[in-house]
């Protein structure tokens, strides 16, 4: 996988064989399957600061991380002041295997808002 847009994209190469006969050649092909990382999307909406940890905690208690890459993004109420650190985010998804991106979905550049969703593709 490059990028989180190939998600769903089979990851392999193609086995060409080409043959020699009578006619001329003759070309086959079959498409092999690699193993793949799993890429995981994770929406998120905080609603305190002081529940900040815990609300990440139980939004990913039922998903394997390991060797995955991950992508983040969450929403923070507006009584949250202090804005989560890398190495907040780092502590939390410490069994992923890399984390690709970390979006605050309402800081002042952005406008989008999303709900809690669970996006799980390999």
């Amino acid at each position: 996988k490059i990028d989180f847009g190939e998600v769903s994209d089979e990851k392999g190469f193609c086995l060409i064989e080409i043959e020699k006969n009578e006619q001329g050649k003759s070309t086959n092909y079959r498409f092999i399957n690699t193993p793949v990382r799993k890429f995981i999307e994770i929406y998120l909406k905080c609603n305190s600061a002081e529940s900040m940890e815990i609300d990440f905690l139980k939004c990913i208690e039922n998903i394997d991380l390991k060797e995955s890459v991950v992508k983040i993004f969450y929403t923070l109420s507006k009584d949250v002041v202090k804005v989560p650190t890398i190495s907040f985010f780092e502590k939390i998804f410490k069994n992923a295997f890399h984390i690709a991106d970390i979006q605050c979905l309402n800081s002042p550049k952005l406008t989008r808002n999303k709900e809690i969703k669970i996006n799980k593709n390999q």
